[in-house]
């Protein structure tokens, strides 16, 4: 209320305050395209009423290597939780602290309705990013660039490869999305029915945006030619590779079929285990 009465706009019906950040060095242009691409997907997940959660923030860019960028308020990246617990616990030498351990602390036990209310926020947010994920082919998923809200919500950022380029044009991360063990202890275990919710809400969603496969395929084409961007350095092939991601032929038994075998291929996959681990050694990132 302070801000808005000293500014010079602050009469105005739709005034607003927003945290931003100011990036110099970088190429928001490829970060931008992505969340046009996720807001679509946002958009297709509504009118199909599909009760999944994502959380879109927006981008100016402003030249080749500055812009603006909103930041996405009362997050913390899984890394600074974690950073945090072993600063706060020196010379721990019990289990690795998991997001799971975090839950409990923050929200309660399982049996308890806070910690229901967060892990069905959990739920509905992690069917959105890793179908997200899988379609956009993003990359470079370590734990500093997903965050958690204070609800709960899991919102993954930094978009800076996806769907033809990856970290060291390696393609070295092979699971369709990131499913750690520590997710399905917070949805409580591969035979919960927790696990079962968030089984049929994946199969759900995906049959969702499959529907307007042409809309998103269409929306990649439209930016191929003479394009800058890295994740469009494969040309006309990104767009055929995208659109076979959507198995178009499939039936909707099959489409359930392939998602859990998405789901096996992911669930604690090698590769990304050994991802989190270079990322670790090299980075430090927990």
């Amino acid at each position: 209320a302070r801000i808005r009465r000293a500014s010079p706009y602050g009469r105005q019906k739709n005034w607003n305050l927003l945290s931003v950040i100011i990036k110099e060095g970088a190429d928001l242009r490829q970060e931008q395209l992505a969340l046009q691409l996720i807001r679509e997907m946002q958009r297709i997940w509504s009118l199909e009423s599909t009760n999944v959660f994502v959380q879109y923030y927006r981008i100016m860019v402003t030249g080749e290597s500055c812009g603006i960028m909103e930041t996405i308020t009362n997050t913390v990246s899984i890394h600074s939780i974690k950073k945090e617990f072993y600063s706060r616990n020196p010379g721990y030498a019990g289990p690795p602290y998991t997001l799971y351990n975090y839950f409990v602390t923050s929200y309660g036990t399982p049996d308890t309705a806070r910690f229901r209310e967060a892990q069905n926020c959990f739920m509905r947010s992690l069917v959105a990013y890793s179908l997200i994920t899988y379609v956009l082919q993003i990359r470079d998923r370590h734990n500093g660039n997903i965050l958690l809200d204070t609800a709960g919500h899991i919102i993954h950022i930094d978009f800076g490869f996806m769907l033809y380029n990856s970290p060291g044009s390696v393609g070295f991360e092979q699971a369709p999305f990131k499913f750690p063990m520590e997710y399905v202890d917070i949805l409580g275990g591969r035979e919960s029915a927790k696990f079962g919710e968030f089984r049929k809400l994946l199969v759900t969603a995906f049959l969702a945006l499959r529907k307007h496969a042409d809309n998103l395929c269409l929306l990649v084409e439209m930016m191929i030619k003479d394009s800058p961007l890295p994740c469009l350095g494969g040309g006309p092939a990104t767009v055929t590779a995208l659109r076979e991601r959507f198995h178009l032929a499939l039936s909707e038994q099959q489409i359930e079929d392939l998602i859990d075998n998405m789901l096996v291929s992911s669930c604690d996959n090698i590769t990304t285990r050994m991802y989190d681990a270079f990322q670790y050694y090299s980075n430090g990132i927990l």
